[in-house]
């Protein structure tokens, strides 16, 4: 049995998202959630394949319920929408085929003097950086990646599953450039940068790869962005101690709050580090000293 769930809500007036939100996830739409007292947050997820409704918040809730609070109808009312739109058809299937392994970029190899340049000017030694992220550069001759560091993107298990490319040029946009979605051989919203070298119960959420440089390898993994997804929150709540530290831009706040709310209902301890002037990625060394030994981290 399957429940056309976005043509009940396109045609009940009941909101709801497929995609463009943290919370939205491949096979999921998503809802405002009925029985949270913040009910403005599409906390509330429904399988399209199961049918099955969960809110990340308040836990998983009977279909029917769910359906008569958002119409704020009767139970009758709710069994009698329900079978208006439900049907025996098969639940379609995406088939999406992915890369067995992810195609580096072209002419990638050692980083180039004028990428050592742009990175000495910035606080980071280069030869550190290659030893211990196994960044590269990019010469003249890599099209869309001329010129670009590039950044190994790992799984947790260490393997290469995408790149990303920061330019050293300023007058090149995007700045930043990952390989496409489609040639990268997992879920691209399960990219955590620096998830790999995590080995203690404790970690510090930055949002890009530099401010995981700054703090040191072990110690911070990357969301790469502030739109962080529920793939990559479901990871960062099997360690014990999340420390969010993402840029002091209000945005940038606001989803760190957002993913606390999230991390926090899991056990462990998460606590948002504010008060900052700088992005992480250009603290100082001494800052760095100062929150990793308050924090009781080492660098």
């Amino acid at each position: 049995m399957r429940i056309d769930i976005i043509s009940l809500c396109e045609q009940n007036n009941i909101p709801f998202l497929t995609g463009g939100h943290h919370h939205c996830t491949e096979g999921w739409v998503q809802l405002h959630c009925p029985f949270c007292p913040e009910s403005k947050g599409w906390h509330l997820g429904f399988h399209i394949e199961t049918g099955a409704f969960n809110c990340w918040k308040c836990g998983k809730h009977k279909t029917r319920e769910v359906i008569q609070a958002l119409t704020r109808g009767t139970r009758l009312s709710a069994a009698a929408l329900l079978r208006n739109y439900t049907s025996n058809a098969p639940v379609a299937r995406a088939i999406q085929t992915r890369p067995r392994r992810v195609t580096p970029p072209p002419h990638m190899g050692p980083l180039k003097s004028q990428q050592i340049k742009y990175l000495e000017q910035r606080g980071f030694d280069a030869a550190q950086l290659e030893e211990e992220w196994g960044i590269k550069g990019c010469s003249h001759l890599s099209g869309e990646w001329a010129w670009r560091i590039v950044i190994p993107i790992r799984d947790i298990t260490g393997r290469v599953v995408a790149y990303q490319g920061r330019t050293i040029r300023d007058e090149v946009k995007p700045k930043y450039r990952m390989t496409a979605k489609n040639k990268i051989p997992v879920n691209p919203r399960s990219l955590i940068y620096g998830i790999d070298k995590i080995k203690k119960d404790k970690v510090i959420i930055v949002e890009g790869c530099t401010g995981c440089w700054k703090l040191g390898a072990g110690n911070a993994v990357a969301t790469l962005g502030i739109d962080w997804s529920m793939e990559q929150a479901n990871q960062l709540r099997k360690i014990q101690h999340r420390y969010i530290l993402f840029d002091p831009e209000k945005q940038a706040q606001e989803q760190a709050d957002k993913l606390a709310n999230f991390l926090s209902t899991f056990p462990g301890t998460t606590t948002v580090l504010s008060g900052f002037c700088t992005d992480p990625g250009e603290f100082s060394r001494r800052l760095v000293k100062k929150v990793l030994h308050k924090l009781g981290f080492e660098r």
